[in-house]
């Protein structure tokens, strides 16, 4: 069985692999049991299934011509990518605004100034969505991502630890996702740990829209004025990033088990770089 299927589109993950299920290594195929009641005699019957991943190096006798074509999925269909290359469940709904072809990658500069902003995950361990924090600079040229991180964690402190070693004087200012009851939630945890005195600047909470952001990412996005570090999408925590990314269909659209934490993050980033009067869209786009 390869898992060349999106996850909560298809009856083979429904049957098989509950939420949270983990993937068998290719190495070692694994065998999934199912209990019955015979209908006639009343006797348990247990019936086995083989479990086996499999990507594309694994036939032998593929063209060298058609494995390039799967290898250029990453660039090209990361939904093709993550299911016939990494053997992973593809990502669970196709998005609309941010396409593979957009990505850029290229050398960020040091002398530039920016933003850290998140969007911080309230539910529990493992559950729910992720945490998602993103680092944007400009030279009034571009739009750099300096760096991201997208992990499950609820915990203050873990959060902050992060961020001060994401901050300098250069990158200051720090926005919040303050939507709903997010930011007295977490002001409350982060003031009684006494992590904000650490911070160079105070938390500002923000209630922006990403619905109403995003039509500017994207723009941004497709003149390829969003530029990644080198090997961004090589790198696990890139691989995590994109994949959100790249699925995303906006907050209106978000179905249940679907995370949108990173694009949130990205979307806002960028808008919180736009208020704090370090970049100008009309020099930008020049």
């Amino acid at each position: 069985m390869c898992f060349f299927t999106r996850k909560l589109q298809n009856w083979i993950p429904k049957r098989w692999f509950k939420e949270g299920a983990f993937l068998p290594d290719f190495k070692e195929p694994y065998i999934f049991e199912e209990k019955s009641i015979d209908a006639r005699t009343e006797e348990e019957i247990i019936n086995k299934t083989l479990v086996l991943r499999t990507n594309y190096l694994h036939n032998k006798y593929l063209p060298a011509k058609t494995a390039a074509i799967y290898e250029n999925y990453k660039n090209t269909n990361y939904d093709m990518y993550l299911a016939g290359v990494k053997a992973e469940w593809g990502t669970k709904f196709r998005g609309v605004y941010f396409s593979p072809k957009g990505y850029e990658e290229g050398i960020i500069p040091d002398n530039i100034k920016g933003v850290i902003y998140c969007d911080p995950n309230l539910a529990k361990k493992n559950q729910g969505d992720t945490t998602a924090i993103v680092k944007v600079g400009t030279d009034n040229n571009f739009i750099y991502i300096k760096e991201v991180y997208v992990k499950n964690t609820t915990k203050g402190k873990d959060l902050i630890d992060q961020i001060l070693l994401m901050q300098d004087w250069d990158y200051r200012y720090i926005g919040f996702d303050g939507n709903m009851n997010q930011a007295g939630i977490w002001s409350e945890i982060i003031n009684l740990s006494g992590l904000e005195q650490e911070l160079i600047t105070a938390i500002e909470y923000k209630n922006y829209r990403t619905d109403e952001l995003v039509k500017t990412a994207q723009y941004l996005w497709d003149s390829k004025k969003i530029i990644f570090p080198k090997g961004f999408k090589d790198t696990p925590m890139g691989e995590k990033f994109l994949e959100q990314v790249y699925a995303f269909q906006g907050k209106s659209n978000t179905r249940r088990g679907q995370h949108d934490d990173a694009p949130d993050a990205l979307c806002c980033a960028i808008q919180f770089l736009f208020e704090k009067g370090i970049a100008t869209m009309r020099y930008i786009l020049e």
